[in-house]
């Protein structure tokens, strides 16, 4: 019999235009043994475009989960949010915002137009280190269940 655990993907999409931030979130999702695979992109419209040419479905194999940040070069990350959740098909993405802003208008748009949550960046090291291993994971486990 096989284990679906084997037979399914995971694909974590990091939207983030610092290449500092996005090597310290894979060195600690590293440190806690996350097998999944990791895409980055440091300017919206790139990430746009790649992310708009995914077919996601329900019954894929490959489940993706996509950490974006709102302050982006290009397309900012709320443009990214609504542009996608105008398709039905990008429904199936759990994407989550991860930014710096504090501001609550900033979360209730994001969260209205389909974000599954919004979490603000923490200060240092310890606070990225309890991110991956709270917040992080069990969104992670939402978009992908079977890994």
């Amino acid at each position: 019999m096989m284990n679906n655990k084997l037979s399914h993907k995971c694909v974590l999409i990091l939207i983030e235009d610092s290449e500092d931030e996005v090597e310290l979130l894979k060195l600690l999702i590293k440190n806690e043994k996350i097998n999944v695979e990791i895409l980055e992109f440091f300017d919206g419209e790139k990430a746009y475009e790649h992310l708009s040419k995914l077919q996601p479905s329900r019954n894929d194999n490959v489940n993706y989960f996509v950490v974006l940040d709102l302050n982006l070069p290009g397309m900012n990350g709320r443009e990214i949010l609504q542009q996608l959740r105008k398709h039905k098909n990008n429904s199936v993405l759990h994407i989550i915002i991860f930014s710096g802003s504090t501001n609550p208008l900033d979360k209730t748009q994001c969260l209205s137009v389909g974000a599954k949550s919004y979490y603000t960046k923490p200060w240092d090291f310890n606070g990225y280190k309890q991110f991956i291993k709270g917040p992080f994971l069990k969104e992670l486990q939402q978009a992908c269940p079977n890994i």
